[in-house]
């Protein structure tokens, strides 16, 4: 389910042609629903297909806080193409196309 989720809103963004590094790491390692890490335009790749950045989801922090895994991947995925939820207005508009990117799966 959570790579079907990450394909679907991939290809809705437009990012078919790109990869993530995924890794599901526990609590004792990662205190934190989701962390990521986007890789600089110049970061070097010898891969045909280019990686965005790496994606850090602890499933067993996310069930315990009552939260939903392919959700809270692709608010990670969100942040590795520049969203953010700096200001109430840039938090809305993320909230609103993480919703659209889950409906669509």
């Amino acid at each position: 389910m959570l790579r079907r989720a990450l394909l679907g809103a991939m290809k809705k963004l437009k990012l078919a042609d790109r990869s993530i590094e995924i890794a599901l790491v526990p609590t004792a390692v990662m205190k934190k629903n989701v962390l990521s890490f986007a890789y600089p335009a110049t970061f070097p790749q010898t891969a045909k297909i280019k990686t965005i950045g790496d994606l850090y989801l602890n499933p067993d922090y996310i069930r315990a806080h009552g939260e939903n895994l392919e959700h809270m991947a692709i608010h990670g995925l969100l942040h590795l193409v520049g969203y953010g939820h700096r200001t109430k207005r840039a938090a809305r508009r993320m909230e609103a196309l993480e919703k659209r990117l889950l409906a669509a799966n």
